[in-house]
């Protein structure tokens, strides 16, 4: 299945931000969010957060349909790159889109990333052990922080079997 991602930019801001009431809601199984007064399940500083151009956001379309969006923190030089959220909507989960889309973003960009979610968030956890097992990363190492609350794995890739 083809996977396209696609910089937000003011002509699909809107959907992402609709994309981000989805994962709102799908968050607020792991940690402490509620929605707001309104009904919204994101207060809107992710939002103005990924907006700002400090992190690199792209939606996943499938057949030309949003199915999700991918947030990442792209460094240069020695630094970690970080993938900040892989987000799916429920009805395209379990067909390898998320897969996709991070092989997607970490072609062409050797070094050292990360992966960083709340430690309740099993099915990330499942996610990316998956991933980076079937994808052939070697030297991945899983860490906790913030007192267990976080998971942070660290892999390379330059560091991958064929």
């Amino acid at each position: 299945m083809p996977v396209r991602l696609q910089r937000i930019d003011d002509s699909n801001r809107t959907l992402f931000e609709r994309l981000l009431q989805f994962y709102g809601h799908d968050l607020s199984e792991f940690e402490e969010h509620e929605p707001d007064f309104d009904g919204s399940f994101c207060d809107g500083a992710r939002a103005k957060a990924y907006s700002d151009g400090s992190a690199d956001v792209q939606i996943i379309s499938i057949k030309g349909k949003p199915a999700g969006f991918i947030v990442c923190s792209v460094a240069d030089g020695p630094r970690h790159s970080t993938v900040l959220d892989v987000f799916v909507l429920r009805c395209y989960r379990r067909l390898g889109i998320g897969s996709l889309a991070v092989e997607t973003v970490l072609e062409g960009r050797e070094g050292p990333w990360t992966a960083e979610f709340s430690a309740d968030n099993r099915p990330a956890l499942k996610f990316w052990r998956s991933f980076l097992t079937k994808s052939g990363f070697r030297s991945v190492r899983e860490l906790t922080q913030d007192e267990g609350r976080s998971v942070r794995i660290e892999f390379d890739t330059r560091e991958r079997s064929s």
